[in-house]
Formats: C-alpha cells, structure tokens, sequence
C-alpha cells in the first residue's frame, strides 16, 4: 500500500511520523511523492504558485539523516505550503 507515489502523497502527518520513526516510510519519498502530485494536478488545481522544490528536498534528506541519528524534532518531515 506504500509503495504507490498516489498514496504517499496522501498520508496523514501522524502515518507520515510513524512511517519515519519506524523507518519504513522516507520523509525525501514522501515529498518526492507530494511534488509528483502537485505536478501532475497543480494546473488543474492552481493552489502551489511557487515552487521551492529545491530547497524542500533539502530539507527532506536532512530531515532524513536526524531519523537515522535518532534526533528528530516535532514534525521532522512534514512538508508544509506556504501561503
């Protein structure tokens, strides 16, 4: 069930932090996942005008190398648009 980039992108933030703490889900998977839907439906939609993929993928592999130190902060992963 996971494994599909569809149901990444649609995860809760608490699966997001199980899925991280137990180290079966990647926070850069799950944005990568997200980015893929955005792309694919964003024009559709019209609700992500800028794109700070770049950085956030940066973010996301850092976030990564704290989850396998065992030193996540809350929330360490969770993407978040701003508006």
């Amino acid at each position: 069930m996971l494994s599909s980039s569809q149901n990444l992108a649609y995860l809760s933030a608490t699966e997001q932090l199980d899925g991280f703490r137990n180290r079966v889900l990647s926070p850069v998977d799950v944005l990568r996942a997200q980015i893929d839907r955005i792309e694919t439906r964003g024009a559709a939609i019209n609700a992500i005008t800028y794109k700070h993929f770049d950085p956030a993928l940066d973010a996301a592999h850092e976030a990564e190398r704290r989850y396998r130190k065992g030193e996540p902060r809350p929330l360490e992963g969770i993407s978040v648009a701003e508006g």
